[in-house]
């Protein structure tokens, strides 16, 4: 047999394995029943830890979570409260864990969503700055939302009421009233 008859055969091969590889691979994400965990369906490219690796995607990010009913997604360094996947549009929705969706006065865990979740597979459809300020007499502008305090009151001896605002958007340090300091700067999402 010829060198070039056997390197045709031998890459005819190679694809005949590769073809046959995908469709098994394909097949075996076909047999996977959907999990749920609460009211989330949670299927391909997503899956429970529980379930079969094959029944995923491969990175660590979209193996999830089920804990009391709750879907939760992880990242190298934060957790979130998954609350919707919609396979559709390819969007998720995430929480914040210190979130309460009852209590509007609840404090968040953390102030800024967690670059790990900016992958090649899940990026921020858009995002803002959320600027946290501490004050300590009350704030009338427009631009300052009343939030619940989250930080530690020791950092302001000179009063034992501290207020917490949030500015959606850009804050200038001249934009920043005189009882106020800055707290903390994240980024949430863009809402409309």
């Amino acid at each position: 047999m010829s060198k070039r008859r056997l390197l045709c055969a031998g890459f005819s091969f190679l694809i005949l394995f590769l073809c046959c590889t995908t469709s098994c691979q394909a097949q075996n994400n076909s047999l996977c029943v959907p999990s749920s965990c609460g009211d989330i369906s949670i299927r391909y490219p997503f899956r429970l830890k529980a379930d079969p690796e094959n029944c995923g995607h491969p990175e660590p990010i979209f193996a999830l979570e089920c804990q009391k009913n709750r879907t939760i997604l992880s990242s190298k360094s934060q957790r979130y409260n998954l609350q919707a996947i919609n396979y559709n549009n390819f969007t998720i929705r995430i929480a914040d864990p210190g979130l309460d969706t009852d209590n509007y006065s609840s404090c968040p865990i953390y102030f800024s969503v967690d670059n790990d979740l900016s992958s090649g597979y899940m990026y921020l459809a858009s995002s803002q700055s959320i600027t946290l300020l501490n004050c300590i007499s009350p704030i009338n502008n427009s631009l300052y939302i009343e939030n619940p305090y989250c930080g530690n009151k020791s950092a302001f001896s000179n009063s034992s009421k501290i207020l917490s605002y949030f500015v959606i958007g850009s804050i200038l340090g001249s934009d920043l009233e005189e009882s106020c300091t800055f707290d903390t700067v994240g980024s949430g999402p863009s809402l409309g």
